[in-house]
């Protein structure tokens, strides 16, 4: 939270010196007033604790994506932001390979995380989180350049993929294919690209242990790790407070209150959490809070949409990364709860700023056109005809 709030001051300052700050896009109301709404459940919320710890996290998220659209990000600026994104992803997806075939398991599983100082990540959120650095891979891996920057790529994607699939994470796994599909839908994938991609995940089913398509096996039988047990108890609560919600970050204890002692989670005593982002912003802030987030995701996948289709394929495939990443993302989220994690933000920030960016070269281009008049030839001068002779 301290990081993102000095990374918000460097940006608005520099914005404010050099007098170059924007009007955010539309879109930006949705999130300001969902944020807004789940800031005011706080005065009738279950537990106002909770409530109260999660409101500034709340708020530094929106205040950075406001002051992010507010500042001119160049095209080159982009493209350094999201080769960071994918640096910082790729050694944690080695690190956490290393750790695998090392023995170390998260909490004893079978299932791979990143683990360090005593501390792991949960396997699904850390699988999640590789999945916009993924889509910029995969980007970079289709954009046209020489064949060893393709290969760099591919190795990389590869990396990523490979660190999803030791997590075991059945969520983010639907999350990838879906992301491949939105590549082909947009045309992004062509059959000669598609054969090294399948060719990659064949490769890597290889070398991957049984216990992986034991787990998938057994994804019907146990409800998805007991989350259909934990989402039927969700929508019970749903039912009682549908209206205004029980209060930001107090699913749990709605919960608890309508189902009774909630069930223990690898063995940490925590109240059970939502299992799906949807389902616990809807018991948290009622059917207005659901309303302004599902406005604020579906305002600015449209905005994408239409900016990409309007503008040459060379600017706008550049929003298809950001496009499949948030595509992505939102299917993960019906799995886990991702509405207040840094990185989800990061996704609509990148896409919002990426449809900036494509809007404003495609304007630069259309004023240049129409400030160049085009430049005539000797064979394009008019052929000037004789003069008339005078009657007399």
């Amino acid at each position: 939270m301290i990081a993102g709030a000095a990374v918000a001051a460097i940006l608005l300052g520099t914005a404010l010196v050099k007098k170059d700050l924007h009007r955010p896009p539309r879109q930006a109301i949705w999130w300001a007033l969902f944020v807004a709404w789940a800031a005011v459940t706080v005065l009738w919320a279950l537990e106002w604790k909770p409530a109260i710890s999660r409101l500034p996290t709340a708020v530094s998220l929106l205040s950075l994506y406001l002051v992010v659209l507010s500042t001119n990000i160049s095209r080159k600026e982009l493209r350094t932001i999201s080769l960071f994104v994918v640096a910082g992803a790729c050694p944690a997806a080695v690190y956490t390979i290393f750790q695998f075939y090392g023995g170390a398991g998260y909490h004893g599983t079978t299932r791979a995380s990143l683990m360090a100082g005593g501390k792991a990540a949960d396997p699904n959120y850390f699988a999640a989180s590789l999945l916009l650095p993924l889509s910029l891979a995969v980007h970079g891996f289709l954009t046209p350049r020489s064949r060893l920057a393709r290969l760099g790529w591919l190795v990389v994607a590869a990396t990523l993929v490979f660190g999803i699939l030791v997590t075991m994470s059945r969520g983010s796994l639907v999350a990838v294919a879906v992301m491949i599909l939105f590549y082909m839908y947009t045309h992004q994938v062509s059959r000669r690209m598609t054969i090294p991609l399948v060719a990659i995940f064949v490769a890597l089913a290889f070398v991957l242990p049984g216990a992986f398509f034991t787990r998938l096996q057994n994804a019907a039988d146990d409800g998805g790790s007991g989350r259909t047990v934990i989402w039927e108890g969700g929508l019970v609560a749903f039912e009682h407070y549908a209206l205004l919600g029980a209060g930001l970050n107090n699913f749990p204890y709605a919960y608890r209150e309508h189902i009774g002692s909630a069930p223990l989670l690898e063995g940490k005593q925590s109240a059970t959490p939502a299992h799906n982002s949807y389902l616990e912003i809807a018991v948290d802030t009622g059917v207005v809070g659901l309303a302004l987030m599902l406005a604020a995701i579906v305002g600015q996948l449209r905005a994408a949409s239409r900016c990409r289709k309007n503008v040459p394929d060379k600017i706008g495939g550049v929003i298809v990364a950001y496009e499949a990443a948030c595509y992505a993302i939102l299917v993960a989220a019906f799995f886990i709860g991702v509405m207040w994690d840094k990185w989800f933000w990061l996704a609509w920030m990148l896409l919002a700023v990426a449809v900036r960016t494509a809007q404003a070269e495609q304007r630069s281009e259309t004023r240049t056109a129409v400030a160049e008049p085009a430049t005539l030839r000797w064979y394009d001068w008019p052929v000037r005809s004789a003069p008339r002779a005078r009657l007399p």
